[in-house]
């Protein structure tokens, strides 16, 4: 299927944010109205300043008949070089949603080369996101591997 995918600009700022509000209630299921209202205003704090600083881009995905059924975001940061990782740029995927009527289709293949490619447009050498259970094969098929000594605090 011919998919067409654009990177959203500040103008697209509402569109940004519904779809950042949807995508949370699909991947966390629906939460209650004052986690919504709270939710929606660090999303939206974030994503001015983020959007505007060019450190988050945005993308939407179209189907052959102009209908948008996804999205998809990068985070772009600078971390310490090393040895391994000697400029430091780094790029972090999130925010990747395709609706369920339109998944399995290739929609979330075509959705992470484009952001793979904007990363390397920007020199991001490192290049990671978290991944759902049903989502990691997708994934794994696009080159990502699990990384091992990654640990999260939850204290």
């Amino acid at each position: 299927m011919g998919y067409r995918i654009t990177a959203a600009s500040f103008e697209d700022f509402d569109e940004v944010l519904a779809w950042r509000m949807e995508t949370i209630e699909a991947v966390f299921g629906e939460v209650d109205d004052e986690m919504r209202a709270a939710l929606r205003a660090e999303n939206e704090r974030y994503l001015r300043e983020a959007l505007q600083a060019e450190s988050f881009l945005m993308c939407f995905i179209e189907d052959g008949t102009g209908k948008r059924i996804g999205c998809g975001g990068i985070v772009f940061h600078d971390e310490l070089p090393s040895p391994d990782f000697p400029h430091g740029k780094s790029a972090f995927i999130m925010n990747v949603y395709v609706r369920p009527e339109a998944r399995h289709q290739g929609a979330g293949s075509a959705l992470i080369t484009w952001l793979i490619d904007a990363a390397h447009s920007r020199g991001c050498e490192k290049i990671y996101l978290e991944s759902t259970i049903e989502a990691a094969p997708l994934y794994r098929e696009l080159g990502f591997h699990d990384a091992l000594g990654y640990m999260l605090y939850e204290g």
